[in-house]
């Protein structure tokens, strides 16, 4: 399994991008699945705000299996919640609250490492 973050995912279906061209081939090498979670799928489809078809696109590539999303729950997801306009980090209030979502943002990022494991093991 290959594991894709938003980035390759909006290369790929946007031709106007720098890295469209690279991602496109490294596509074409791929004998496993790509997967990934769905904030990863939400990013890139913000980023393709303007361009309706790329993110047709997308979501093309998730309904014929192209794309797998890999499921994520809440606890997991926690840490991955961005809030605009607050500066955590200056704020000691916020101090035990900001550790406690980092700890959770790792745990996602734990997860993804644990699909990796199960998929070599099923290999």
């Amino acid at each position: 399994m290959i594991l894709v973050d938003a980035g390759p995912l909006v290369a790929v279906v946007n031709a106007d991008d720098q890295y469209h061209s690279r991602c496109v081939a490294a596509l074409a090498t791929f004998r496993e699945p790509m997967a990934t979670v769905w904030p990863a799928v939400t990013e890139a489809m913000y980023f393709l705000a303007e361009q309706p078809r790329a993110q047709e696109a997308l979501w093309e590539m998730l309904e014929r299996g192209a794309l797998q999303l890999l499921a994520l729950d809440v606890d997991e997801a926690g840490g991955l919640l961005v809030l605009e306009g607050r500066d955590l980090a200056g704020d000691q209030r916020h101090g035990a609250h900001r550790a406690q979502r980092f700890q959770k943002a790792l745990q996602g990022a734990a997860r993804l490492v644990h699909f990796i494991d199960e998929e070599r093991a099923r290999d």
